[in-house]
């Protein structure tokens, strides 16, 4: 006690010395301490805060509060230093903005906050740094709005100096928003309920309270050609419910296997990642639903023929068996050509009846009628279809039986080509209703409607070239080959126990009706061709003799002359031709000469000599036969021996002058 007090012109009080005591000791000392207040600084009892700023604000959206300041004696204060603090309840990070002056004894405080939750605001007002500086004490009535309702009432409590701030998330950003479970976003089962949980969240990944319109959205997807199968299918849809807390949980079931395109949607724009491949499996092989196709009608001994086992789940999906995972398909198929049939249930074949063994049976999956694995018309794989080869050796009569899993399949389809179109199968509608005619038949047969022996007797329907998919008619072609005919393919269901299917032997014996009937007549006609031939030839030697001799007759007074010179060239030497006369040399000019020395040229020139022919007949007579005109080479050839007799006469006559050969008519 007993401090000295002094206040100068500026309102600043200062607190000096003063004497205390010490009970301990029992002693009295002097204090050297100096305070100063600076009694026109603001006063913390008398600062207030108000502004919406204080009590809530938005993921990122900023905000702002105002605080109000007067000093010791209740007047407006400038120059204050304030510490505020904003610190986060929930683990969130905290914040210090910095305050600023907007008038006098006026200031106003700007922050962001980013992550959602309840925080604290602590506003210290005082000079000498944070040791000196404390928490406003000065109530404002009002805090929502940003006017001062300061009436020098002052909080008592540290806890009442405290303001609570709740951030609340911001707008949902769709693209920031997520699932949960994403496994059950990529994969599932035909007919399984599914479920994920969609989390509303804004920019700054704080969730939503909810209230939002969500949906999920999954459309028949065409991967290899990228884009929807079937615009007109209407989309599957998912199952929301709003949790109110920015969690909605979605549950779907889709009955349809294939690849879907999901997409996840916040008031109508897709987000949380999507879209997603949703890949549909089918559930397991249901054997009422398995069918097979072929050509049975154009079975063959000796040749192999193939048909094929399409399995399918409870709700009509080809098994999705991966072909490069299971190369075998994961069914147990088997084939059995039945001579008869029993009635025993369980692993016997042909339940009970005989079975030709003599038939070679290979297995294949995946391998559709074009022998491709994929449909080149649709780029799908040929999932749940097993090909079967069979090879019978023997012809006959009989009954084609598939096994799935020991249990008999009930449902055929024929097919008259024996060579089948790459996407030649029974339609979808046609089987179902062949399955689910067979599902009825055995019910009836279980509760005693029907009494008779076998209860998998197999349902075959003959199918043509063009299936009628949209009739009540069992019947129709999937794709082109429902296209290809012209006619409308009328469907017959075909019951094994009345008709078999016929094997035909290899070698069809030929029809020899009209072998037989040429047999019978080829002598005959081959006997009037020779006689007409033998006609055609005896005309056409007695035409030619006859021009010949018309040809020889036409040789005015070279009868004689043509005979001798015929026969003098028949008697000519093989190397020796005959030429022109102006184209003989010296050495043909030697012949010409020996040849003088010949009898018949001897002949020759004694009639060219005594005028019994002229020089001009003997010459033409000579030229004709040297250069070979026809008729006198064919006359020298049947008459060759016979003139030179004639021209040996001929000559010893006129040399003995017993004949005179008389000259031509002129």
């Amino acid at each position: 006690w007993g401090a000295g007090l002094m206040l100068d012109p500026s309102d600043n009080l200062y607190v000096i010395g003063g004497t205390t005591y010490d009970s301990t000791t029992r002693s009295y000392s002097d204090r050297g301490d100096l305070y100063v207040f600076q009694l026109r600084d603001p006063f913390y009892k008398f600062c207030s805060a108000t502004g919406a700023g204080l009590r809530s604000a938005q993921a990122g959206v900023p905000a702002y509060f105002l605080i109000q300041c007067r000093d010791a004696f209740g007047d407006l204060a400038s120059g204050a230093s304030f510490r505020v603090e904003v610190l986060g309840l929930e683990s969130q990070p905290g914040m210090t903005p910095s305050p600023y002056s907007v008038g006098t004894g006026l200031y106003r405080c700007d922050y962001t906050a980013i992550v959602q939750g309840t925080y604290e605001i602590r506003i210290y007002v005082g000079r000498g740094g944070t040791t000196y500086q404390d928490l406003i004490a000065g109530v404002d009535w009002e805090t929502g709005n940003d006017d001062h309702d300061f009436d020098f009432s002052v909080f008592e409590t540290d806890a009442d100096k405290v303001f609570k701030l709740t951030v609340n998330p911001g707008s949902t950003d769709p693209q920031n928003s997520k699932v949960t479970s994403p496994l059950s976003l990529t994969t599932t089962t035909a007919g399984v309920i599914t479920a994920f949980t969609v989390t509303a969240q804004d920019v700054f990944s704080n969730r939503r309270p909810g209230g939002e319109v969500i949906n999920a959205l999954m459309e028949l997807w065409d991967v290899p050609k990228n884009q929807i199968k079937d615009p007109l299918l209407v989309p599957e849809t998912g199952t929301i419910l709003d949790n109110k807390d920015g969690r909605y949980s979605t549950s779907y079931r889709i009955t349809r296997s294939g690849v879907y395109k999901m997409s996840i949607t916040f008031n109508g724009i897709v987000g949380a990642g999507s879209p997603f491949n949703l890949l549909v499996a089918s559930d397991k092989a249901d054997i009422s639903k398995t069918y097979v196709f072929g050509p049975f009608r154009s079975v063959r001994a000796g040749k192999s023929t193939s048909i094929y086992v399409q399995t399918r789940d409870q709700f009509g999906n080809n098994l999705r068996i991966d072909p490069d995972a299971h190369p075998d398909g994961v069914e147990d198929i088997k084939f059995e050509l039945c001579v008869s049939k029993g009635s025993k249930a369980g692993n016997e074949s042909c339940a009970g009846g005989e079975e030709d063994s003599n038939v070679g049976v290979t297995y294949s999956y995946a391998y559709g009628p074009d022998a491709l694995r994929q449909n080149a018309t649709t780029g799908e794989i040929y999932y749940g279809l097993h090909k079967v080869t069979f090879y019978p050796f023997d012809a006959g009569q009989y009954l084609p039986q598939v096994k799935h899993n020991d249990t008999y399949v009930v449902c055929y389809f024929d097919f008259t080509d024996n060579e089948l179109p790459e996407d030649a199968r029974p339609s979808i509608a046609a089987a179902d209703e062949c399955a689910e005619s067979a599902v009825a038949t055995n019910t009836r047969r279980r509760n005693g409607v029907l009494a008779h022996g076998w209860t998998s007797h197999p349902r075959m329907l003959v199918m043509g070239n063009e299936g009628d998919k949209g009739s009540g008619k069992l019947g129709g072609l999937s794709g082109r080959s429902a296209r290809r005919g012209g006619r409308r393919a009328e469907v017959q269901q075909f019951d094994p126990n009345l008709e078999r299917m016929d094997i035909e032997s290899s070698f069809d014996t030929p029809d020899l009706s009209i072998t037989r009937r040429w047999l019978w007549l080829a002598p005959l006609l081959c006997f009037l061709f020779a006689i007409l031939l033998e006609i055609v030839l005896v005309s056409l030697r007695l035409t030619r003799e006859k021009n010949e001799l018309n040809r020889i007759e036409s040789f005015e007074g070279l009868d004689c002359a043509t005979a001798v010179a015929s026969a003098t060239m028949s008697s000519r030497p093989s190397s020796w031709e005959a030429r022109p006369a102006s184209q003989e040399g010296p050495a043909s000019q030697g012949r010409s000469q020996s040849n003088s020395k010949d009898p018949t040229w001897q002949a020759l020139n004694l009639l060219s000599g005594q005028g019994s022919i002229s020089k001009a007949a003997l010459e033409e007579a000579m030229r004709r036969a040297e250069g070979g005109d026809a008729a006198v080479e064919a006359l020298l050839a049947r008459h060759r021996q016979a003139l030179a007799d004639t021209a040996s006469e001929l000559k010893r006559l006129v040399a003995s002058g017993e004949v005179v050969v008389p000259a031509p008519a002129r």
